[in-house]
């Protein structure tokens, strides 16, 4: 994959399997890439894009931006919706039957109930989508650590959406180096690619992954690939 952007004269190329790490020195430009990033995740590519196969990549559909892993919610609307709808899709045919008979069940037991109502009216066939909903599903996210916590958000979006890249801000203030080696194997072991973009430069973490310096030019100082 390779990002582009407006103001910087060359690509960023984007690793598979592994961290890459974008350091911005200037908290200006920090700030409108980052708003240039976001932009581009609710479709708006005026400035920056990410190019994988020769196509631009739809980002709000193939990629998740998570800017600040304290307040991040994985159990959006969005979410707990396509995860019921996940799970209605793998239900088999004998499911099917069987809650077709409570179904029926659960309707004789209204109607022998509601009488004393007078003439009362009800959906009597529910169908399986509408009870999954009525579970309330939601993804566990309860983790000892942050890295779990990553690691278990990365799994559900892999699960439901097939993604394979993941924009972090600031990542590694968070992480611990043990922790930073760790969550760049799972990269190698899920096939995906993590882009984190921050402001400080972390020299002990340089050997491990690929590492871009943004100047206060807007110029790309250092390039390890």
């Amino acid at each position: 994959m390779k990002l582009r952007h407006i103001k910087l004269s060359e690509e960023i190329i984007i690793k598979n399997e592994t961290i890459t790490d974008i350091v911005i020195e200037d908290s200006t430009f920090f700030y409108s890439f980052l708003a240039d990033l976001n932009n581009a995740f609710n479709g708006n590519y005026d400035k920056v894009e990410i190019i994988q196969n020769d196509k631009r990549l739809n980002l709000s559909s193939n990629a998740l931006f998570i800017v600040d892993p304290i307040t991040f919610d994985i159990n959006s609307r969005k979410i707990r919706t396509d995860l019921a709808k996940g799970i209605t899709k793998n239900i088999d045919e004998d499911i099917e039957e069987e809650f077709s008979s409570i179904n029926e069940r659960i309707n004789e037991i209204v109607r022998s109930n509601i009488t004393m109502y007078g003439n009362i009216k009800f959906k009597d066939n529910i169908e399986i989508a509408d009870f999954i909903k009525l579970l309330d599903f939601y993804i566990d996210d309860s983790k000892e650590n942050l890295l779990e916590k990553i690691m278990a958000w990365i799994n559900s979006y892999i699960e439901l959406y097939r993604i394979d890249l993941f924009v972090f801000v600031n990542l590694f203030d968070y992480l611990s180096l043990g922790e930073v080696e760790s969550l760049n194997k799972y990269c190698m072991q899920e096939k995906i690619a993590i882009l984190n973009v921050s402001r400080a430069r972390e020299d002990k973490l340089n050997p491990f992954f690929p590492l871009f310096i943004i100047d206060k030019d807007t110029c790309i100082i250092i390039k390890k690939r």
